[in-house]
C-alpha cells in the first residue's frame, strides 16, 4: 500500500468530504486533525445524517491510505441547549421509561457527582450516562447489540443532547452483522411514535439500510429515514420509501 505524507492524509480525508453530497462543509466546516495514528474530526454538524454520512465517507477515504484510526468528535446542533441537571433529569426519563430496559439499574454522573436511580441489584445490567454540556457518555453492560444500540438512539432523541459517547460494553459478547443492523433499525422505527413501522421492510447491505413501503406523508418518510441514520453501525440510508401524499 502506497504511503502517504501525514498533510496528504488531511487534505485527501477533507476532499473526499467535499465530494460527498450528503456533506456541506461550507455550512458544517470540519477540522481534520493528525495525532499519531488517529485522525481526528471536528466540527458541529447539521443532523445525525449528515454526521453518519461524514462518518461513512472518512471510513472509506482511510481504508485506502495506511492504517489509521478515527477519533470522532462531531457533535450535531441540539434542538435547544440545556443545563447538566435538567438534561441528566431528561436522559434518566428516556431510560427509565423505556421497556427494554425495566430490568436495567441506571445511573448518571454529572462532574463528580454520581447518583444512583434504580437499582436492579448486583446482577442486573447497568446502563450510566454522564452528562457534560450536551456530551452524553455511555457506560456499563447491556444484554444485547441491538440494547447498546437502542441505548445511543434514546440519548440522541433527547433534547439538548449533541454528542453521544457509546461505551456499553454486551455481555456475554456478540458478533456485529449486518441482520442485527437491520433488527436494530426495526426495534428503533417501532419506538416511535409517528412513524407506521409495520408498514415498512428494512434490508442491510455492508452497513448501507435499504428502506422500502407506504408511509402517510412526508413528513412520516423523513422522521422513518432520520431514525435509521440515529442507529449506530448505519453507513448510509436507500429511500424508497413511497408517501402517501
Amino acid at each position: 500500500m502506497k504511503t502517504y505524507a501525514r498533510q496528504n492524509i488531511a487534505d485527501h480525508v477533507i476532499a473526499g468530504l467535499e465530494h460527498d453530497p450528503r456533506v456541506n462543509l461550507h455550512n458544517s466546516p470540519i477540522t481534520v486533525r493528525l495525532d499519531n495514528n488517529q485522525v481526528i474530526l471536528e466540527g458541529l454538524m447539521d443532523d445525525i445524517a449528515e454526521k453518519r454520512a461524514a462518518l461513512d465517507t472518512v471510513t472509506c477515504t482511510l481504508a485506502k491510505l495506511g492504517r489509521w484510526a478515527i477519533t470522532d468528535h462531531l457533535h450535531v446542533k441540539p434542538t435547544r441547549q440545556r443545563e447538566n441537571i435538567e438534561l441528566m433529569q431528561a436522559v434518566v426519563s428516556a431510560l427509565s421509561n423505556e421497556p427494554v430496559f425495566r430490568e436495567y439499574s441506571i445511573l448518571t454522573k454529572v462532574g463528580e457527582h454520581f447518583k444512583v436511580h434504580r437499582d436492579r441489584g448486583f446482577n442486573s445490567e447497568v446502563i450510566m450516562a454522564g452528562i457534560d454540556h450536551g456530551c452524553i457518555t455511555l457506560s456499563g453492560h447491556v444484554e444485547s447489540l441491538s440494547h447498546r444500540r437502542l441505548a445511543e438512539v434514546l440519548m440522541w432523541w433527547t433534547d439538548g443532547c449533541e454528542f453521544v459517547d457509546n461505551h456499553l460494553q454486551i455481555v456475554p459478547a456478540e458478533r456485529d452483522t449486518d441482520n442485527e443492523i437491520t433488527d436494530a433499525v426495526r426495534m428503533v422505527l417501532e419506538k416511535d411514535p409517528l412513524v407506521h413501522a409495520s408498514q415498512l421492510l428494512v434490508g442491510t447491505a455492508g452497513g448501507v439500510v435499504i428502506l422500502n413501503g407506504l408511509v402517510g406523508s412526508k413528513e412520516e418518510k423523513k422522521l422513518a429515514v432520520m431514525d435509521t441514520w440515529y442507529v449506530p453501525g448505519v453507513a448510509d440510508v436507500v429511500d424508497h420509501l413511497q408517501a402517501g401524499r
